[in-house]
């Protein structure tokens, strides 16, 4: 079976005005990610990522830890994550009408990390249930769960079946791939997303019978060292 690696980036600089790009946490959890795939015995035939860059630079700063050659790395939208400033754009206020304790926070709302991950779920939680989004909204649920599995199962026939693959990105992609292979719904797709951790590693396999999933959110190579300030979720 063709074996997928499924990497989520390194932390992302939450709170700032540019939240896509790693952290200084997040470019070390990249380099122990790399140290730790770099010391197991199937190096990776290809490398994938989605074009944003905290993507790309986990898989940079990863890949380097590679002796030799190692593959170039593909940029490809099919595995960016959903676009959630347009989400919050169009459904924050239909959640804060909903929650007046959250709207009391204003603005810090979108800095707290607690609050904000309670106000994200809600916005979440409206994506799901709306099969036509308002703009500038760019796609459905439905639409961003057939684009990562579209370009997973691209993959999938594109390599070899004892090929291992490596894919850097983020977790609602991650998110999506566990869910094909578990026939998960999508309000249990969105509640797995925020399981996610920053630098774990999701393995799955695709063979005759399709998807299959062979482990979830491996973070050993954070817990067996420095787990309290290297686990991160955001």
């Amino acid at each position: 079976m063709t074996r997928i690696l499924l990497i989520r980036h390194g932390q992302a600089s939450f709170g700032t005005d540019d939240y896509d790009r790693l952290s200084d946490l997040g470019q070390e959890q990249s380099r122990r990610v790399g140290e730790h795939l770099a010391a197991l015995p199937h190096h990776p035939e290809a490398a994938y990522s989605g074009t944003l860059r905290r993507q790309q630079q986990t898989a940079q700063l990863a890949l380097d830890h590679y002796r030799g050659e190692t593959p170039a790395v593909t940029a490809t939208p099919a595995f960016n994550e959903y676009h959630a400033g347009p989400l919050f754009e169009a459904y924050l206020q239909r959640v804060l009408e909903r929650d007046p304790e959250l709207a009391g926070l204003g603005d810090a709302v979108l800095t707290q990390r607690r609050a904000f991950q309670r106000a994200f779920e809600g916005v979440m939680k409206c994506w799901l249930n709306d099969p036509a989004p308002p703009d500038p909204v760019p796609e459905s649920w439905t639409g961003f769960q057939s684009r990562v599995v579209e370009g997973l199962e691209q993959i999938a026939q594109t390599h070899g079946k004892n090929d291992t693959i490596h894919i850097y990105t983020s977790g609602g992609v991650i998110a999506v791939g566990v869910a094909v292979a578990l026939e998960l719904s999508a309000l249990q797709t969105v509640m797995l997303n925020w399981r996610v951790y920053n630098g774990s590693i999701t393995e799955l396999a695709y063979g005759r019978r399709g998807w299959s999933l062979m482990g979830f959110n491996a973070v050993d190579h954070f817990a067996l060292q420095e787990p309290d300030r290297l686990l991160t979720f955001r």
